[in-house]
């Protein structure tokens, strides 16, 4: 949230930003595993994470969705390995946009 709101703040006024969008990516890449590890780690667990063929994760998503027992549904599995990886280097360059690397944290 922060890097995001100091990028809009280095947009406003600038002639380089003017027009353009931009991709604003994080500080580093990670695998949806990684990020799910860090996150279950914040919270002060250890994080036993279970590989499950996509197929057989979207069947039993769709089998907890038809007892009511899930609000997510196989499309989570696709987005899961789909690959989100952004050019921000325009944004780097114009907005001096600078983001940190991934770490978690609770707010509460």
């Amino acid at each position: 949230g922060d890097d995001l709101a100091a990028a809009a703040l280095a947009a406003v006024d600038n002639p380089a930003a003017a027009g353009r969008v931009f991709n604003l990516a994080g500080g580093e890449t990670i695998t949806y595993r990684e990020m799910a590890a860090r996150s279950i780690e914040v919270a002060g667990q250890q994080p036993r994470l279970l590989a499950l063929s996509p197929g057989l994760l979207a069947m039993g998503l769709r089998l907890a969705a038809s007892l009511g027992r899930s609000p997510y549904s196989p499309q989570v599995v696709g987005r899961m390995n789909t690959d989100l990886v952004f050019d921000d280097s325009a944004a780097r360059t114009a907005l001096h946009y600078q983001p940190r690397p991934f770490a978690p944290e609770i707010v509460s």
